[in-house]
Formats: structure tokens, C-alpha cells, sequence
């Protein structure tokens, strides 16, 4: 073979070979990010299971004549991620909770800011966001 074009496949050779390890690096990579991905779904699963039976053991209203502050923790608790205040009094509603305010989003919230400035024992933390957490996660995202 003459010089110049066994020194040209040796170079696409070497080409062919980058090329490669980078794709089974992206390959790790996307084989990690499938694996978080199952954990979330699994996660999530559980999560519903679990609240679809916490339901009829509950009359199907579990924040029905709770306090506005355990139900949300109740709720907060069971989702198990951070959520808005408008979540949160959507949520205590479609859960049993009654109230004839016209702004309960509003009335959740200030109760749950209070609680949080005011108990140094409270459950509730505020992310980034401003979405309402629990400080049992230990986390503020």
C-alpha cells in the first residue's frame, strides 16, 4: 500500500475509534437517565396506589374537617413534592375540605405564610419557587 493512502486510513481508523468511545459514553449517559426515569415511574406508581387507597379508607374526603394547616401537610405529605398555594387549596377541596370563602386560595396561603414565620415548630418550608414543602423532606427544591 503507498504512504499517503495507508496514512490516511490510519487516520480515519483513528477517527472511527473517537467516534465510537464518545457514543458509548452518550450510550452510559442515556442508560443512567433511563434508570432515573424508571425510579420516577415507579416512584410515582407507589405514590398513586397509595393515595387511591388512602381514599376510601377515608370516605373519599380524606381533608374533610381537618384544620387548613393538617390538611395541607396531609396533602403535602402525600404528594411528597413541592406545590403551589393554589395547588394546595385546589387539592384540600377536591379532597372534602369545605369552605364558603370566595378566596380560599388566598386564605391557604396566608394561613401557611403565618405559620411559617410566626412557629418556629412549623412543618412548612417555601422553595425557590414559592411552593409550600414539608421540612420532614429535608430538602428545598
Amino acid at each position: 500500500m503507498n504512504m499517503p493512502l495507508q496514512s490516511a486510513y490510519e487516520q480515519v481508523l483513528i477517527d472511527l475509534r473517537q467516534e465510537l468511545e464518545l457514543a458509548k459514553q452518550d450510550l452510559a449517559r442515556a442508560s443512567q437517565r433511563a434508570q432515573s426515569l424508571q425510579a420516577a415511574v415507579r416512584e410515582a406508581e407507589e405514590r398513586l396506589q397509595s393515595i387511591a387507597k388512602a381514599g376510601p379508607a377515608l370516605g373519599g374526603a380524606p381533608y374533610a374537617g381537618l384544620p387548613v394547616k393538617q390538611a395541607a401537610e396531609r396533602f403535602l405529605a402525600m404528594l411528597g413534592h413541592f406545590a403551589g398555594s393554589a395547588a394546595i387549596a385546589d387539592a384540600l377541596e377536591a379532597g372534602g375540605y369545605q369552605s364558603k370563602s370566595p378566596s380560599f386560595k388566598k386564605n391557604v396561603h396566608a394561613l401557611l405564610y403565618r405559620d411559617m414565620e410566626s412557629n418556629p415548630k412549623t412543618p412548612f418550608v417555601r422553595n425557590k419557587k414559592k411552593e409550600w414543602g414539608l421540612k420532614a423532606w429535608g430538602r428545598s427544591e
